[in-house]
């Protein structure tokens, strides 16, 4: 009884696997590729930043070889503003004291959650 119990359930497994493999999977001709223009900015909805670096600087644009305009600290927990993809495909972060690349912050949905990230990562856990 019980390996009748076990080939019904190995039959069922490979048929959903099959179907799975075969049936979920085509290739869709429509797809397409979205040009965004370089001055496009991403609206952010409520989202919070932890900066993981030790100084991180905000640029006055998207690009590492503009002016610094301030720094941030390891563990800051500041609101982000926007988000903007450069022109050579890196993501940067806009914040009110100005751009940061993706590399320098780690986003949380809310600002306690970035706070209890930021208080773990100043105290090494």
């Amino acid at each position: 009884m019980k390996t009748k119990k076990i080939a019904y359930l190995f039959i069922i497994s490979a048929v959903l696997v099959f179907c799975g493999l075969f049936c979920g999977c085509e290739k869709n001709e429509n797809t397409k590729t979205i040009e965004l223009p370089e001055e496009f900015t991403f609206a952010s909805d409520e989202l919070w930043a932890v900066f993981t670096e030790p100084y991180s600087p905000f640029y006055a644009e998207p690009d590492s070889l503009s002016d610094i305009e301030a720094h941030a600290r390891r563990g800051d927990v500041v609101p982000l503003t926007g988000r903007r993809i450069s022109p050579g495909k890196e993501l940067w972060y806009h914040f009110e004291k100005g751009w940061v690349p993706q590399n320098s912050v780690t986003l949380y949905t809310n600002r306690l959650k970035a706070q209890n990230a930021a208080n773990a990562l100043l105290n090494g856990e």
